[in-house]
């Protein structure tokens, strides 16, 4: 049996996958979330934000999310024009369901799709089979047609930015003035255009509502075709009784999709960080990681007189914190170890070696023997990313927080370097850059320390000459930038500066991001 969820309910929630990511890629249309990259990801963005939200307030033991397979379905054999006039999924939606797909299974969901038949379906006969086995069941989707489903147990949740819509059997009576299984029929007279189902001319939705609250069933209503007042409305109703026939059994969600697994297979698992986070990290959802993430809590701090030989360091207020393994820290007096600090044969990590060196100098003596450096190693991997914090590190490579400061941050310093140490190293192998970090980044981190401990002598008229002459030398390149232009504008403002380089002056476009087109040096 699969692990679920903590204190989760006994409900199966069945997210409708398609429904949930064109709402959320039409809802950010006029403002798309764009990544460094130039990718629209807002559908991902508002999928998983709510899929988040949704277990937080549901908490259910079960569940899936559900999509079309996109070929040929029993409604297409039975009805070759089903859905034809649908436009092709967007092309930056694309890409954005294979991701909604590996977010989903990072969350612990299952992704489900069956062949031949629709979404719909296999949310139907899913929902179906768990009433009847006593579960309580949530549907996701802002989909009219799976409100037939709707009784006692099983309930529809539309996701709206504003208010989320809850179906229950009382709110589709008030909405429709039909019950909720009645919905099949009230479709089929008088059509649904979204679908391409063609219902019968004339009828509308308060007709075709009087209709079914009068007579129930379509066969009910052509079985008593003469207690129908107005004779067009007849012949109407009566020309075209093949094809509200057919709509009926279109608009009629399956139950009886052939499944591989029951409902309680669909067991909700604990969320799988070691693959949701790679993919977060690519699709640039800080929040979302940080959400997530958790302090470690498979180490100790302990007190006492360890070996001092090659290990990971990191400083506190007067204690060093050392250590060979991220699940054992050791807590030492500061002055204490300053031989050990001082020793140039004993090998030390750190995530951070600068202010290890600064803080040595400041405190009397010399730091030596440092072998690597946490932040250094990530800097040379991803020199574009502008921020090398242990906040950062410990949230992108292993899902982690940290703590803000005190003991535990010192100590979660030792941690993060220890699990990443032989990580990044073999990258830095992988990359040819270990030569570049062993002989010329490490030792130049000790230099660049002593320089920041001691300081520089500056010749202030100096200074102030160069800033009158590039203060001169900038108003130059000003007016020449405002006669390319046409005219002045504010050349620091990146949505003035777009305007003018892609507006007046028409230029290609590179890439796009969240504001418009970018305008960096790339």
């Amino acid at each position: 049996m699969k692990e679920k969820r903590r204190n989760c309910r006994e409900l199966l929630m069945l997210i409708d996958g398609s429904s949930l990511a064109y709402r959320g890629y039409y809802a950010l249309s006029r403002r798309p979330l764009v990544n460094s990259r130039g990718e629209n990801t807002s559908a991902a963005y508002v999928f998983i934000n709510a899929v988040l939200r949704l277990l937080r307030q549901y908490r259910p033991c079960y569940g899936a999310v559900v999509f079309d397979t996109g070929g040929v379905t029993v409604r297409h054999e039975a009805f070759a024009a089903y859905k034809i006039q649908r436009p092709p999924v967007p092309e930056d939606l694309k890409p954005q369901l294979k991701w909604i797909r590996e977010l989903a299974e990072g969350l612990g969901f299952q992704v489900l799709e069956v062949p031949r038949f629709e979404a719909d379906d296999v949310i139907a006969t899913l929902a179906r089979q768990a009433a009847d086995q006593g579960l309580e069941v949530l549907i996701v989707t802002s989909d009219k047609d799976l409100l037939q489903l709707v009784d006692d147990r099983i309930r529809i949740l539309d996701t709206r930015p504003k208010e989320d819509v809850l179906y229950t059997r009382e709110i589709v009576e008030k909405k429709f003035g039909i019950p909720p299984e009645r919905i099949p029929d009230y479709l089929a007279l008088m059509g649904d255009s979204v679908d391409n189902i063609p219902g019968v001319p004339g009828v509308g939705e308060k007709i075709a509502r009087e209709l079914v609250r009068k007579f129930g069933t379509v066969e009910h209503l052509y079985a008593h075709l003469d207690r129908i007042p107005g004779e067009r409305l007849r012949n109407q109703l009566r020309a075209y009784q093949e094809q509200v026939m057919l709509a009926r059994s279109l608009t009629t969600l399956r139950t009886d999709v052939p499944l591989e697994f029951a409902p309680r297979d669909l067991v909700v698992e604990p969320v799988r960080k070691e693959t949701l986070f790679p993919l977060l990290i690519r699709l640039e959802f800080p929040s979302v990681m940080a959400e997530l993430a958790e302090y470690p809590s498979d180490y100790r701090i302990r007190e006492g007189e360890p070996e001092l030989m090659e290990g990971a360091v990191a400083l506190g207020d007067a204690t060093l914190l050392f250590g060979k393994s991220p699940e054992e820290i050791w807590q030492l007096p500061l002055q204490a170890s300053v031989p050990f600090l001082s020793d140039p044969w004993r090998p030390k990590y750190a995530f951070e070696a600068k202010p290890l060196y600064r803080r040595a100098l400041r405190e009397g003596f010399e730091l030596e023997g440092i072998a690597f450096d946490t932040a250094l190693a990530d800097y040379l991997l991803n020199p574009g990313k502008g921020k090398y914090t242990l906040e950062r590190i410990a949230l992108e490579y292993l899902g982690l927080k940290v703590h803000e400061g005190g003991r535990e941050r010192a100590a979660e310093e030792v941690y993060v370097t220890l699990k990443l140490r032989d990580r990044l190293l073999e990258a830095l192998s992988e990359k040819g850059l270990m030569p570049l970090f062993r002989e010329m980044e490490l030792p130049l981190t000790a230099v660049l320390a002593r320089m920041e401990h001691r300081g520089v002598l500056v010749d202030e008229e100096k200074l102030r000459e160069l800033d009158r002459e590039i203060q001169g030398q900038l108003r130059t390149l000003e007016k020449e930038i405002y006669e390319l232009a046409g005219g002045p504008f504010n050349i620091n403002s990146p949505k003035q500066l777009s305007q003018v380089l892609f507006g007046r002056l028409r230029l290609k476009p590179v890439k796009r991001t969240k504001t418009g087109y970018s305008t960096d040096q790339e």
